[in-house]
């Protein structure tokens, strides 16, 4: 695809300026080595301040918002990227459903860091809809109603038209988690003027501007703990030796971080070594080669401030075949009674493993947003029209699309909170303060996101 417009991410935009990088410049000694200033490890580093007195230093190789952070769609969301039942046949009911009603709470540890940092961030909190046209899309996120009720979570509103065809397919066990409306109706809710949607689910949801967040959360560490905490840019992690009670992590200018803990809060495609000199070799494949998708966006700015909207509209006739699902947010803006509104939904696999966040924008991607996503999502906006914004972003998961959060099995003086970047960036804040509670000597527990043994 030949590229021929500029990659502009809004969230960059927004960034206060950055001023000169500070990279490490001498050997250093800290408690806890925090690998990656995104919005994972910026809350990784804000909940072990939080939680403990240890001492923290945050190390990224680029600057704020230079990776996955600044260049995605800015949601936040508590579902996971694959069905609950498929995660149930993997870890079991328990363990899944524990970790469902986690990340529901995850909005607490977002609470936390808005209260800490004592500003408003832009992050708006409201209801998300998605649509959904055949039988399978219901069935699917009924029966994942099911699963929540049976397990005392909060159930999410469903409504099904009263004139869908496949009313009378319904199981009947699934009576009693959806209510019947107006097709009209769902309609209008979802925006959209496609009457083959017949069904919608309400979700919590929001958006935000993970890399504004994560420099207001920087610049409040180094005012809240200047004692404590210290960061560094332009600081690319070269080897990460493990010893038994301790790791030595060197640069790649030469410098040797002497500490207790690591924790890597990166997103895959990264050049550095593991050597564990205490036990078997660790693998970090799981973490280097993540498999790579890139996301791409649009958006434009729209006089007016209608309130904030996240609709998604599922495009497969079933769930989990290929078609990605398509998504348009809005939210307020810079600048005197604006509004950003941004599409997302086009996704092609990495052909590498080399990935430029910078790389131009595909022309061919702006046609498709024109001709697939705008007149679904967002139909009163014409088609054809300049973007104020392109961009694009890596969306790095695990094998199994699971999040992986915790010590490695290997030498717990490594541990992760990591990957499957997909679903919005509430699974890193609660990564976040699990590792910052693990680390203060917690006992939590076990999740689908602890590393296997």
């Amino acid at each position: 695809m030949a590229a021929t417009i500029p990659s502009r991410s809004p969230w960059v935009e927004q960034l206060a300026p950055l001023g000169d990088p500070a990279p490490i410049d001498a050997d250093l000694t800290t408690h806890v080595v925090v690998v990656g200033a995104g919005i994972a490890g910026a809350s990784t580093a804000f909940f072990l301040l939080h939680h403990s007195e240890l001492d923290v230093l945050l190390v990224e190789r680029g600057r704020i918002g230079s990776g996955a952070t600044g260049h995605n769609a800015g949601q936040l969301a508590t579902y996971f990227e694959r069905p609950l039942v498929s995660l149930i046949e993997e870890f079991g009911f328990d363990r899944t459903m524990n970790s469902q009603r986690a990340l529901d709470r995850s909005w607490d540890q977002v609470g936390d860091i808005v209260d800490a940092i004592g500003t408003d961030l832009g992050i708006e909190r409201f209801t998300g809809y998605l649509g959904m046209y055949t039988l399978n899309h219901v069935v699917t996120h009924l029966r994942h109603s099911a699963l929540r009720r049976a397990a005392d979570i909060d159930v999410p509103e469903l409504l099904v038209a009263d004139d869908t065809p496949f009313l009378g397919d319904l199981p009947a066990e699934l009576d009693g988690l959806y209510t019947l409306a107006p097709r009209d109706h769902i309609l209008d809710t979802l925006g959209t003027s496609d009457r083959r949607y017949c069904a919608l689910l309400c979700e919590p949801c929001g958006v935000g501007n993970g890399a504004l967040l994560v420099q207001h959360i920087i610049g409040h560490l180094q005012a809240a703990y200047p004692q404590r905490f210290r960061y560094a840019d332009h600081t690319r992690i070269d080897c990460i030796t493990l010893h038994a009670d301790h790791a030595e992590s060197t640069t790649t200018t030469g410098h040797t971080i002497s500490s207790q803990r690591v924790v890597l809060c990166t997103n895959g495609y990264l050049h550095h070594e593991v050597v564990n000199l205490a036990g078997e070799p660790i693998d970090v494949e799981g973490h280097h080669r993540l498999i790579g998708t890139v996301g791409f966006m649009a958006g434009f700015l729209e006089p007016g401030q209608p309130g904030p909207l996240a609709n998604s509209f599922i495009r497969n006739l079933e769930i989990g075949q290929d078609t990605p699902y398509v998504y348009v947010t809005r939210r307020k803006w810079d600048g005197p009674e604006q509004s950003l509104v941004c599409f997302g939904g086009p996704e092609y696999e990495l052909e590498s493993a080399e990935y430029d966040v910078d790389a131009g924008f595909p022309t061919a991607v702006v046609q498709e947003v024109d001709r697939d996503l705008v007149p679904l999502s967002y139909p009163t906006r014409p088609t054809g029209l300049p973007y104020d914004f392109t961009w694009h972003g890596l969306m790095g998961y695990t094998g199994n699309k699971v999040r992986l959060i915790g010590p490695e099995p290997r030498n717990p003086v490594l541990l992760y909170n990591l990957g499957c970047n997909g679903v919005g960036f509430m699974p890193g804040i609660l990564g976040g303060d699990r590792i910052g509670r693990l680390l203060a000597g917690h006992q939590l527990e076990l999740t689908i996101w602890d590393p296997p043994a």
